[in-house]
């Protein structure tokens, strides 16, 4: 399944969980992949501010490690054999970037955050 919500589902690993028991009960899952929008490396205005405040709630409703984090107690307590990663390299540009540079950057952070996961030999 692909899907992606930000406020409605910020980390839609767990609806496409639930589609895949739907699609084929009793089948055993090996791995999900949860693919990140990226961390924010530039830091958050945490000030006392009404701007602080507002810009930690939108993070907060934007995060999907919250949901991620969820998943994974899920996982451990009902299936603990489910392979569950996340990747969620750190970025420094907003989500709506258009610069085909800074994208292109986004890109290769992602593929190298998933050739850490995966070892140097491409195996899992």
């Amino acid at each position: 399944a692909f899907l992606t919500g930000a406020m409605t589902a910020p980390n839609p690993a767990l609806k496409g969980l639930g589609e895949s028991v739907e699609l084929w009960p009793g089948r055993r899952i090996g791995l999900i992949v949860s693919l990140g929008s990226g961390n924010d490396a530039r830091g958050n205005d945490s000030s006392s501010s009404i701007v602080g405040m507002a810009n930690t709630l939108i993070n907060l409703a934007l995060s999907g490690e919250q949901e991620h984090r969820k998943l994974a107690n899920l996982l451990d307590y009902m299936m603990p054999d489910t392979l569950l990663w996340r990747i969620n390299p750190p970025v420094d540009t907003r989500m709506t970037e258009t610069s085909a540079t800074k994208v292109q950057k986004m890109e290769e952070l992602t593929w190298q955050a998933i050739r850490e996961l995966i070892g140097s030999d491409g195996q899992l």
